[in-house]
């Protein structure tokens, strides 16, 4: 009995964590054009929360297990879609240790060097630069409605050529 209920316990554990996407997804949907992108993170049980539009570029924002009752989440992933330069980029913020290990060591394990670090507006920023792209993880705390600290990190994505504009 006690086998069993470990092995349900592992696998449930994996199941949760598995619906979060992978750092090779997160890249994917970068290639995607938004209607393509909006089906696969739906399939995967992310919900699409906001839209908005700017000067030069649009942004839609979905969220991976939202709060019914507040603006809190697992993860929110960004889709942002220039229209100056016709480039998607993506960002995912996450709110996990673990995870942010996670995708920082697929970036490692892909030739991804750490170039960059420093604090700026209260967050620690750091930068890996791959052969074809960059990383931005900015990682900052704030005070939830429960007065408990709550550390979030942000992980922008680009192409190395766009990071001369970033």
């Amino acid at each position: 009995m006690k086998k069993i209920f470990l092995l349900f316990t592992i696998l449930l554990s994996f199941s949760a964590f598995a619906q979060n996407l992978t750092l090779s997804e997160v890249l994917a949907i970068r290639k995607m054009e938004l209607g393509d992108a909006d089906e696969f993170l739906t399939a995967k049980g992310w919900n699409f929360l906001s839209a908005e539009e700017f000067e030069d570029s649009s942004e839609a924002i979905y969220t991976y297990k939202k709060s019914l009752y507040e603006d809190i989440a697992e993860s929110f992933l960004h889709y942002n879609y220039s229209t100056y330069n016709d480039r998607i980029t993506v960002g995912i913020q996450v709110n996990s240790n673990t995870k942010l290990n996670t995708y920082v060591n697929q970036i490692k394990a892909w030739g991804g060097k750490l170039v960059k670090s420093y604090i700026e507006d209260g967050e620690v920023i750091k930068i890996y630069q791959g052969s074809t792209m960059t990383y931005i993880i900015s990682t900052s705390s704030q005070t939830n409605n429960f007065d408990a600290l709550q550390t979030y990190h942000f992980i922008s994505i680009i192409t190395n050529e766009d990071l001369l504009n970033y």
